[in-house]
């Protein structure tokens, strides 16, 4: 266990125990931006967790933006984030991600940006209420795919904290105290590259190698 403060309503300072294993890291990531031709690029949003890239159409249909975790994911101080992207870490994710869509090596890098990612340890959400915490929800640790699914998730833990389930979504396999109890989310045919700890028979369907 390990212990974090928060102050209370009368500005009092209160200590809490949190279970070791609501893991949150921050990773560095890089955004580029490339120009090519109509048809060279992609006409999709897609994520390959293999190659650990994504990429989507930009603009005008000449356009495509790719991400990508620098590295495989270094861990960031928040507070020492690099406020530009350099040219050789925006060619590396171009490259990688042409592992997946080939003719994005035909494109010409306009511009990038570096950014930070909130990964857990099995790429899914934290969310749920917390053991033996009364009165804590959490909603953390999107890893990356918190645009398409952060409403509904809102909108269930909002539940979980008014006490009613009716209407929601039910999160209950992303619940915080699941990696404590051994069932990471996870395909249930993982890809061969994957970590095999991935795999689990508690799959929701959120772990496919390539979303879109």
């Amino acid at each position: 266990m390990w212990e974090t403060g928060s102050d209370d309503s009368r500005g009092r300072r209160r200590s809490v125990h949190m279970n070791p294993d609501i893991i949150v890291v921050l990773e560095s990531s890089r955004v580029a931006i490339v120009r090519h031709r109509r048809g060279v690029g992609v006409s999709v949003a897609c994520t390959d967790v293999i190659t650990g890239t994504y990429f989507r159409p930009e603009g005008d249909g000449f356009g495509t933006l790719i991400g990508g975790r620098r590295d495989n994911g270094i861990i960031v101080d928040p507070d020492h984030v690099r406020d530009s992207a350099d040219p050789e870490t925006l060619v590396q994710v171009v490259e990688t991600a042409s592992r997946r869509a080939p003719t994005l090596l035909e494109a010409a890098i306009a511009g990038g940006t570096p950014g930070t990612c909130d990964m857990t340890p099995d790429s899914r959400p934290l969310s749920g209420t917390v053991p033996d915490l009364d009165g804590l929800a959490l909603a953390v640790g999107f890893s990356g795919m918190g645009v398409k699914i952060c409403p509904a998730f809102g909108e269930a833990v909002a539940t979980l904290i008014e006490g009613r389930r009716e209407g929601a979504a039910d999160i209950r396999p992303s619940r915080p105290s699941r990696l404590e109890e051994g069932l990471p989310i996870g395909p249930e045919f993982p890809y061969a590259s994957e970590e095999p700890a991935l795999a689990s028979s508690s799959s929701t369907g959120w772990g496919e190698g390539v979303r879109n």
